[in-house]
């Protein structure tokens, strides 16, 4: 996750450079810019609908989604039940009280 924070912040930093963000971000898009270049203009906006976290989540799963749609949603749900430990707690909880209430 580190190397794409230090993606993630290489790029903002390419968009300061080249020009005052969103003069940058059209000339990008007019001339063939990737699907990051559309994530750092939401993220740079001045009310983002997209957080720098959720930017970042984003191109982890990306990653993975190139390969197996499978995998892509074996390993974000992994992640997801990682960072949010107490959901697991009450999937587990659930998934016990449904194996009980069959038998």
């Amino acid at each position: 996750m580190e190397v794409l924070q230090e993606v993630l912040e290489e790029r903002k930093r390419s968009v300061q450079v080249l020009g005052a963000g969103e003069g940058a971000m059209e000339t990008t898009r007019r001339h063939g810019g990737d699907f990051l270049d559309l994530v750092i203009q939401e993220i740079t906006k001045e009310k983002p609908v997209v957080t720098d976290r959720m930017a970042l989540d984003l191109m982890f799963v990306l990653l993975f989604a190139s390969f197996h749609t499978t995998s892509l949603a074996l390993t974000l749900a992994v992640k997801l039940l990682a960072d949010h430990p107490r959901v697991l707690e009450e999937l587990t909880v659930s998934n016990i009280q449904t194996t009980f209430d069959r038998h």
